[in-house]
């Protein structure tokens, strides 16, 4: 089923079309942006990922579009609406530039994971609580978010990529990002993580592909 992370604009060229001189209307870098996102929002609309308004609107018939549910089988009102274990919980939202400069298209599912865990876990927490860092128990990583080892492990990545930092313990760590002497009995108290968002200004591939060369195996 087709998804979001399927949705790629392609950089606005300076021209477009053959290039005749005499058929070439001059057209704005920004114009030329506002047509591939009206494409963009008609192809999902298509696809069933999201609601546009009916061609009676013409006045920014664009911009009242409504997120849809993407579930299998849809059953009544479609519309999406965020919704989480307690009924005042706040929704989240990830920063533009996760989508604009490619991380979206660059990090694997698992690491994407981790960072929506983070997100979710610190508008449940951190927020109530004033902090601007957070950590996850290993028992609530695992039962409430389903992400094991392998996936937390993750941030090691994303450390080397400039998008997010942590802090715990230096003896018990392993710089592989495994522990020293664990015991089940006495676990070492977890990490605590803060998102660095301005680490997404910059393009998701080169920065990844230099945090993949300081990465420990």
């Amino acid at each position: 089923m087709p998804s979001w992370t399927d949705l790629v604009l392609a950089p606005t060229n300076a021209r477009n079309g053959p290039p005749d001189h005499q058929t070439i209307r001059a057209i704005s870098r920004t114009d030329r942006r506002l047509r591939q996102i009206r494409e963009a929002l008609s192809t999902l609309a298509d696809l069933g990922l999201i609601d546009l308004p009916g061609p009676e609107v013409r006045r920014d018939r664009y911009a009242q579009f409504r997120l849809l549910g993407e579930s299998a089988r849809p059953i009544g009102d479609r519309q999406y609406r965020p919704r989480g274990p307690f009924e005042d919980e706040d929704a989240f939202s990830l920063p533009s530039d996760f989508f604009i400069n490619g991380w979206v298209h660059a990090l694997e599912s698992s690491e994407i994971a981790l960072l929506i865990m983070l997100y979710a876990h610190h508008s449940v927490v951190g927020t109530r609580a004033g902090r601007s860092s957070v950590y996850v128990a290993g028992s609530h990583r695992v039962r409430y978010y389903g992400l094991g080892a392998d996936a937390y492990r993750s941030h090691l990545l994303l450390e080397k990529a400039g998008i997010l930092e942590s802090w715990g313990p230096a003896s018990y760590r392993r710089p592989t990002g495994g522990l020293r002497g664990f015991d089940a009995e006495n676990p070492p108290p977890p990490l605590r993580f803060q998102i660095k968002e301005s680490g997404f200004d910059q393009p998701a591939l080169q920065a990844l592909l230099n945090a993949l060369k300081n990465v420990p195996c």
